[in-house]
């Protein structure tokens, strides 16, 4: 639009030639219409209206041109936005990746520790001692669990991000699919192959 807008009124900085035409009866009788030359005048000229002269359409044009930059300004940010936004999406998802794989690994690091600490509770007591553990043995059960469950509660909260993050970049690519009740519909393919053949190398 702010293109079209500068040939608009790059239209009104064209110079004009006009033909006027002015003239009167001059009736000095009853007679509405009296054709004569005695009193009645005619007289034919042209106006041209120079280039140099249009100093208000010229400063409509150039406050044109001035919107016209700023236009594509804003349109070229939008874009970057767009490709830094994306950008930034998939890497949170590749992070996301990372560090859902390094919680896995601390719940089974986590349960682990539960399963040690609850063999160290039903362990036979050894020949000549009375008491099975000490007393930082069930302390260590508790925090063992509490362990288990802080590390399950962050693979959980990864898993939900990544998830949220994937969605969100089938928002932004246009890809997202609903059904008739407004649940989305999964994708069978990878987001890779919606892409073109130079997109998907890079």
């Amino acid at each position: 639009d702010a293109w079209r807008l500068i040939h608009f009124n790059a239209n009104d900085l064209q110079s004009a030639v006009d033909i006027v035409f002015n003239g009167d009866i001059g009736s000095t009788t009853a007679d509405p219409f009296p054709i004569g030359a005695d009193n009645g005048r005619l007289s034919v000229g042209l106006e041209f209206d120079s280039p140099t002269s249009r100093l208000a359409e010229r400063n409509v044009y150039r406050q044109s041109l001035i919107e016209y930059q700023q236009a594509r300004r804003n349109y070229y940010r939008f874009v970057d936005g767009s490709n830094q936004n994306l950008r930034g999406t998939l890497r949170q998802i590749r992070l996301n990746e990372i560090n859902l794989e390094l919680r896995r690994a601390a719940v089974f690091v986590a349960i682990a520790q539960v399963d040690l600490t609850q063999l160290r509770l039903s362990e036979p007591p050894k020949p000549g001692v009375t008491e099975q553990f000490n007393n930082t043995t069930a302390r260590d059960l508790v925090q063992a669990l509490g362990d288990l469950l802080n590390a399950q509660n962050d693979l959980l909260s990864v898993w939900v991000n990544n998830r949220v993050q994937r969605f969100n970049l089938e928002l932004d690519l246009g890809l997202m699919l609903v059904d008739s009740e407004g649940l989305r519909v999964e994708v069978d393919q990878p987001l890779r192959s919606f892409l073109t053949e130079g997109a998907a190398e890079r």
